[in-house]
């Protein structure tokens, strides 16, 4: 299915507009759908209206590119498992996709102290100090790294707060929802009709529940970020050209 086009036809394919049960829909996302009659006990999404919102999305990710801004990815629940670090590892952003640990952004510092206590557990791994450990320490030693690399693989190289949040699905995610907004940091999203969108920068309406879906719109999304990437990379070796030959 990621080999599908970005188009209409092929998400409403994948069940792309379904927006979510009626009795659970935000008022103000009623503007993102097409059907809204008694009859209909599921809200369907308007997929023109869907994709204008992610064009707008994908040039605010331009944006942050440019700008050298760093984004953290938040994906922990079961359907989204493996889609940020198969897309958002090619890319210079983080990523959180098994359990977002409390203080992720408002105890910052502390989570600081584990990412580097699992950099300390590399570096004695790749000196060979592991083999000095008795076998019960090697064991409760390898259980604790995992436990780490679990929790923390997506944001090792984070040295400091990020500049914006992505999430998929924030009613899966209010914990993270709530750190963002408590430091101001501006949220960008995919939803479906069950939250509020004011409490987003940007977001898609989008059906956030199939992973087939949400598979196509990280491919998408990580190709407009690598491609951002890249034209920058140009842009620098072309002034730094002009520069020594000057």
């Amino acid at each position: 299915m990621s080999s599908f086009d970005l188009n209409i036809e092929n998400l409403r394919a994948l069940n792309a507009d379904f927006g979510g049960k009626r009795r659970y829909a935000h008022p103000k996302m009623l503007c993102y759908t097409q059907y809204d009659k008694k009859k209909y006990y599921v809200y369907v999404l308007n997929l023109e209206k869907s994709l204008e919102k992610l064009k707008k999305l994908k040039n605010v990710l331009k944006e942050i590119d440019q700008e050298g801004k760093k984004i953290l990815f938040v994906a922990t629940k079961e359907v989204a498992k493996g889609l940020l670090e198969k897309f958002i590892t090619k890319t210079n952003h983080f990523f959180i996709d098994k359990r977002w640990l409390g203080g992720v952004l408002t105890n910052f510092d502390s989570i600081q102290k584990q990412i580097f206590l699992l950099q300390e557990m590399y570096a004695r791994e790749n000196k060979g100090l592991i083999n000095l450990l008795t076998k019960k320490e090697r064991v409760f030693f390898q259980k604790k790294k995992i436990n780490l690399e679990n929790n923390l693989k997506g944001i090792l190289e984070m040295s400091k707060i990020p500049d914006y949040l992505f999430i998929i699905d924030p009613q899966c995610e209010k914990i993270a929802l709530k750190e963002a907004q408590k430091l101001q940091i501006p949220v960008l999203a995919l939803v479906k009709t069950n939250v509020n969108p004011e409490k987003f920068e940007h977001f898609v309406p989008i059906n956030d529940g199939s992973r087939e879906v949400l598979e196509l719109i990280m491919k998408n999304i990580t190709e407009n970020c690598l491609q951002s990437k890249n034209n920058f990379k140009k842009i620098i070796n072309k002034e730094v050209a002009e520069t020594k030959t000057k």
